[in-house]
């Protein structure tokens, strides 16, 4: 992002001194590592196998919010007669409605949606999801109360802290074994 002018820059990735590592597992044993998530296809085997895939990133400590994210997708899959599939990670949408500094009011209870989505769009058939929220960046954390509503997506509440940082952790899990596990610390603020 930035003006007209090629060396004007306000962000470009990897300038920001964000350290971030990618792991893809095949039935646990790792295939392939690399800093970034940059690929765009992944290597996956003819026979049947469980996935995994693991990112984790760490912004610097000038950069306020989700400081540390980790995500973990596990999924199964098998090469197609084609050659080609959109492998079966689950994607969340987090519907925080926060303000424009990502801040929302401390000391209630705050409700925000959630939903999945697969890669190729479609709406998937979630059959659990649990969602945790920690005021101290993870150390602890109590389970917040999620409600399945009519269009597919979920309803969490939240007990914010007077002031501070809210964390987050999901797991969700899809009829077809897919998983994702993502932890978000310092999600949004609250004052």
């Amino acid at each position: 992002m930035g003006d007209s002018q090629p060396v004007h820059c306000a962000y470009s990735q990897g300038d920001d001194g964000a350290a971030s590592m990618v792991q893809l597992y095949q039935d646990g044993k790792l295939l392939k590592e690399q800093g970034w998530f940059s690929l765009t296809t992944l290597p996956v085997g003819p026979d049947p196998a469980t996935y995994r895939i693991t990112m984790d990133t760490e912004h610097p400590v000038w950069f306020p919010l989700s400081t540390k994210a980790s995500t973990a997708w596990t999924f199964k899959s098998a090469r197609p007669a084609n050659g080609k599939e959109d492998l079966a990670l689950l994607w969340p949408r987090y519907g925080l409605g926060l303000d424009a500094e990502n801040t929302t009011q401390g000391g209630n209870t705050y409700h925000f949606d959630l939903s999945f989505v697969l890669q190729n769009g479609v709406t998937p058939d979630i059959d659990g999801v649990e969602v945790e929220a920690s005021s101290d960046d993870g150390a602890t954390s109590k389970p917040a109360k999620v409600k399945s509503k009519s269009d597919g997506s979920y309803k969490v509440s939240v007990n914010n802290p007077a002031s501070g940082y809210v964390s987050l952790r999901i797991k969700a899990q899809d009829t077809n074994g897919s998983k994702i596990e993502q932890t978000l610390i310092k999600a949004y603020a609250v004052r």
